[in-house]
């Protein structure tokens, strides 16, 4: 998945991108740039998509969240909770971060709401 020109993101075997929102590209390039800025040097992994089996009415299903692995964050000493508030910051309104341990959740809830009464940005 190329984010800008010439970058290129980490992306778990087996996971897929397609048919992800465009609101979760903002998602992508500041979590990139926050797992590299903790000295993670190939950046931030996606570990699912619009892929896998999540909870009924999961915004996976609609292109509208993505997981992130932690594993690196943990193995470098750097804390997870912190990346996660860290992240939350840069998305501001309109998105949910929620640490759930061995990967880090984020959703496009604002949109999500949007598209259930039947319109979008």
């Amino acid at each position: 998945c190329s984010l800008l020109l010439g970058e290129r993101m980490n992306i778990k075997p087996g996971a897929s991108l397609q048919g992800l929102h465009i609101s979760m590209r903002k998602v992508l390039i500041h979590a990139d740039g926050i797992w590299k800025a903790h000295g993670i040097e190939g950046g931030v992994t996606i570990t699912s998509g619009t892929d896998g089996t999540h909870g009924a009415g999961s915004w996976h299903y609609y292109g509208l969240a993505v997981d992130l692995r932690t594993s690196d964050l943990i193995a470098a000493g750097i804390s997870v909770p912190d990346v996660a508030k860290e992240l939350d910051e840069a998305l501001g309104n309109g998105y949910d971060v929620l640490n759930e341990g061995n990967h880090i959740h984020v959703e496009a809830d604002a949109v999500g709401r949007r598209l259930e009464k039947g319109w979008d940005e």
